[in-house]
């Protein structure tokens, strides 16, 4: 999917995965749960072009949010699901001219600022 010239300010759209990978038999940096060790992988995907941008492997247990600001850059726009929802992290992306779309929890208070 590419964006229409009429918004090209927002730039490439760049989706948000964050994977557990099973294969991770003994590392103690990966310990998910007892008995359970994992890592995860954070990913961007170019959406434009049909590619990965980036990838970053952590612990298993780390949340996705940190990872934002790691694999979007200025211009950009993100996609994420909802476990990337930080009204934190929002004011910091849109202070970085970053842009997002976001699937947001339903009991979120919501308030329209431009239609």
């Amino acid at each position: 999917m590419v964006l229409f010239k009429q918004y090209a300010e927002l730039g490439d759209l760049v989706a948000f995965v964050g994977s557990l990978i099973n294969a991770v038999l003994s590392k103690c940096w990966a310990d998910y749960r007892k008995n359970s060790k994992k890592a995860k992988g954070h990913f961007g995907f170019n959406v434009n072009q049909g590619i990965p941008s980036k990838v970053r492997l952590m612990d298993g247990n780390v949340s996705e949010r940190s990872f934002i600001n790691m694999i979007l850059s200025p211009g950009q726009t993100g996609i994420m699901d909802r476990g990337y929802q930080s009204h934190k992290n929002f004011d910091c992306l849109q202070n970085e001219r970053k842009h997002f779309v976001c699937r947001i929890k339903v009991s979120t208070d919501k308030t329209v600022n431009k239609e």
